[in-house]
Formats: C-alpha cells, sequence, structure tokens
C-alpha cells in the first residue's frame, strides 16, 4: 500500500513522516518526563511510590490529551 499525500499537503512524504515521529517522540516524552520527575522527586523527600504514581497519571492525562488533539486535526 502506497502513501497517498493530501492534496492541500505539498510536503515530500520525507518531511511528513519526520512531523509524526516528532509527534510520536513528544507523546511518549510526556509521559516518560513527568514519571521519572516523580520517581526523582520521591528520591529526595523519602516517599515512594507517590509522586511516582501521580507524575504518571498525570503522565497519562497529557498524553491522552496531546492524542485526541492529534487524532482531531492530525494534519496540523
Amino acid at each position: 500500500m502506497a502513501f497517498k499525500k493530501e492534496s492541500s499537503d505539498d510536503r515530500s512524504a520525507l518531511a511528513v513522516g519526520y512531523a509524526w515521529s516528532v509527534r510520536i517522540m513528544t507523546l511518549a516524552l510526556e509521559v516518560g518526563l513527568l514519571t521519572f520527575g516523580g520517581y526523582w522527586l520521591d528520591g529526595k523527600l523519602n516517599t515512594r511510590p507517590v509522586f511516582v504514581l501521580a507524575g504518571s497519571l498525570l503522565g497519562l492525562s497529557v498524553f491522552f490529551v496531546h492524542l485526541i488533539g492529534i487524532a482531531r486535526h492530525p494534519h496540523e
């Protein structure tokens, strides 16, 4: 199955692929950084696993809000 570009999108297939890879990496970093931040804060305050769970839940919430935004407007 070949990649079919939208008629309003004049970018090359490589540019479109790069834009999608940036979106996917951003989604992964949203979850990963917030979870790591919770882990780091738990280490500093000796409160395991309170902030790891809070960071993970916050990261997943941000992830899903961002994912829904991408799904609603995939060509922006």
